[in-house]
């Protein structure tokens, strides 16, 4: 897997992928795209998971695919980073957010030094 960076990439969403954005995030129609760019540009790559939550969540990666979390949410990309599909993690949580406070205070040190 290549190193996450927050750089535009261009994504194409699968239908699939639309249609469980639609259903388990309520977004409309026309804003999934917009979400799935927002989760490119802000989310936490899987890698930098560590503890509990990496482990209840390692038995549905597969080599080849990007994995981003953010809101709550794993979200799957192909290997050139299409959208194919998101799944909740809403019973971790609490702990997925101060991995995400933790993993942003770490991404912002690192820039500013």
């Amino acid at each position: 897997m290549s190193a996450h960076t927050t750089q535009q990439r261009p994504c194409f969403v699968t239908r699939h992928g639309a249609e469980r954005v639609r259903k388990r995030l309520g977004s409309p129609k026309k804003g999934v795209g917009r979400r799935i760019q927002q989760v490119i540009n802000n989310g936490m790559p899987f890698e930098e998971l560590r503890g509990q939550l990496k482990t209840v969540l390692f038995p549905r990666i597969e080599r080849g695919k990007h994995y981003l979390l953010w809101s709550g949410q794993l979200h799957v990309f192909g290997h050139d980073w299409n959208f194919i599909t998101c799944y909740p993690v809403n019973s971790y949580k609490n702990e997925l957010a101060r991995q995400l406070r933790a993993w942003k205070s770490r991404k912002v040190a690192a820039n500013s030094s």
